[in-house]
């Protein structure tokens, strides 16, 4: 009885060993997983952590690609991922860290899970005189890419909605649209198809997840599941209306 003790006790010991190991290592394997700031924007992650996109970052911390996510407003969510304070950031492209003056040597970058495309509305009747700079109206935060710097003056308005009416009412001389973000609004679709002054492609770029450049092995799983969504169409399906091909 003795003798079968102890080598119940060595057997004991050597499995607690073992789970220990297994703990430790399967914390270091969570740790291991970036934290994910994201955008808030209308439709795709709003201020309730609602939207198309937030659908894919939940399947992402699902997955165990992620550790966690949160949302915040744009600048902050810059901020939060330039001061190392979450490991990746998105939706984002490389172009974010121009801004920031610095090298894309420091960061990797998954495949894209959505294009963004920038277009410039111009007004049938243009409401500034000739010889003033013209007035164009933009939603949110950011570079309105495609757009020579100076060329207009900028006037913030609230949201889509809003600015879609002011720039069919001949209110604005241009107003700036980026796809998907417009397609919240109701009836985006429509609006523009029947808009009837000239729309101008003047950007089209990419949303993806930005990250650190520690973290390379966690965004090349991301890239894996990113790739077999667009094969399967899962990806197109959870994105809805705001996935663009």
């Amino acid at each position: 009885m003795r003798g079968q003790g102890r080598v119940n006790l060595k057997c004991l010991i050597k499995l607690s060993v073992v789970l220990f190991y297994l703990c430790v290592g399967q914390v270091a394997k969570a740790e291991d997983q970036p934290s994910l700031v994201v955008l808030q924007l209308p439709g795709l992650t709003d201020q309730n952590d609602q939207g198309a996109y937030a659908n894919l970052y939940n399947t992402l911390q699902e997955r165990g690609h992620i550790s966690s996510w949160q949302a915040a407003p744009s600048k902050r969510a810059h901020h939060i991922f330039i001061e190392q304070a979450a490991g990746c950031i998105a939706p984002a492209s490389l172009d974010l860290l121009d801004k920031y003056k610095l090298s894309r040597d420091l960061f990797v970058i998954s495949v894209p899970f959505n294009k963004a495309v920038g277009s410039l509305l111009l007004a049938v009747s243009p409401p500034t005189p000739k010889g003033l700079k013209p007035i164009m109206g933009v939603v949110g935060f950011g570079v309105q890419h495609g757009i020579e710097q100076g060329s207009y003056r900028v006037e913030a308005v609230e949201d889509y909605d809003k600015l879609l009416k002011l720039i069919s009412e001949d209110r604005l001389d241009a107003a700036y649209i980026v796809h998907p973000d417009v397609m919240h609004y109701p009836d985006a679709a429509e609006k523009l198809k029947a808009y009837k002054g000239k729309a101008i492609p003047k950007w089209s770029g990419v949303d993806a997840i930005v990250c650190w450049k520690r973290y390379a092995n966690s965004v090349s799983n991301i890239t894996t599941y990113l790739q077999q969504g667009k094969i399967d169409g899962s990806l197109s399906r959870m994105l809805g209306k705001y996935y663009i091909e």
